[in-house]
């Protein structure tokens, strides 16, 4: 009979332990954190990659996936799903024999953070990701190689939290002032990184936009 595996952060038999466990990630992972990634993949235009979990509750949590270009436009709608903690932990659990972990201490665009480096080796492709200490969850860094050559690089752009207990100043940009628009250039030096967001309202016909279609939005 094979004894239970008492470990939290081992998730099976032949299996490296995970960086963090599944409450450790509830509890790193609020309702109102968004993760920005930059991703550079082989062949493809460099793009942003923004997760933000919506509600979170005992057992998981919404989150909604988000791909912009760096100037912060939408290059599809934003997704929208259901996960566990279980299965956000799960996506860290990697065999053993292929598992090389260690610490190192890395500069990223928000400081030096410590990290738990995993390295994957599969044949002739290597996956090197890290996990920084104080921010349970995804990655916040990650390379892939193969024979030698990087195919795709992952690096942190923001972490940032709003939502109750943890509120951050905001700006919300409606037509020509958006992110890509004609006007875009006046807020070029206004600090943060944009993400998107809805307001509720009423879109009037007035104003001097509507010639452009872009009718005053009044909030309600």
């Amino acid at each position: 009979m094979t004894g239970a595996i008492s470990d939290p952060h081992v998730l099976g038999p032949g299996l490296a332990p995970t960086p963090f466990t599944a409450d450790e990630i509830r509890a790193g992972c609020p309702a109102g954190r968004m993760i920005r990634l930059r991703i550079e993949a082989e062949g493809e235009a460099p793009f942003h990659r923004v997760s933000r979990f919506v509600e979170c509750d005992e057992t998981g949590a919404t989150l909604e996936r988000s791909r912009l270009t760096p100037g912060g436009e939408y290059l599809a709608e934003p997704e929208v799903g259901r996960v566990t903690w279980r299965d956000l932990q799960a996506h860290a659990s990697f065999p053993a024999d292929a598992t090389t972990i260690e610490s190192e201490r890395i500069d990223t665009a928000i400081g030096q953070l410590e990290c738990l480096r995993y390295t994957v080796r599969d044949g002739a492709t290597e996956e090197v990701r890290w996990f920084a200490m104080d921010l349970p969850g995804l990655p916040i860094q990650s390379l892939t190689t193969t024979d030698g050559r990087v195919t795709l690089s992952v690096t942190l752009v923001d972490n940032s939290y709003s939502g109750e207990g943890a509120l951050t100043p905001g700006l919300f940009v409606y037509g020509t002032l958006a992110p890509g628009r004609s006007n875009a250039h006046i807020l070029a030096d206004v600090p943060g990184t944009w993400e998107p967001a809805t307001v509720r309202g009423q879109l009037l016909p007035e104003g001097w936009g509507r010639g452009a279609g872009l009718p005053r939005p009044r909030d309600r």
